[in-house]
């Protein structure tokens, strides 16, 4: 994923990427469950954001574990 920026200008008229260029890793496991009616799956994923030096991202974009229950009717 590249820089973006949402349009806004800084003291000197130029546009400052305010969504930094970072690449992700992503991992994650699925376990299946499942009867006749209802079939379920739990997932567990693992994202690792990759930013050039000095970058600061913002709390939403950094690394994290997710954990999902999913069921299908």
């Amino acid at each position: 994923m590249s820089d973006h920026c949402k349009g806004t200008k800084d003291e000197e008229g130029r546009l400052t990427a305010d969504d930094p260029e970072r690449h992700r890793l992503t991992g994650g496991l699925t376990l299946s469950l499942g009867k006749k009616n209802l079939q379920a799956d739990i997932r567990l994923n693992y994202e690792q954001y990759v930013y050039a030096a000095g970058r600061t991202p913002a709390v939403s974009e950094q690394s994290k574990a997710v954990l999902e229950f999913v069921a299908h009717f």
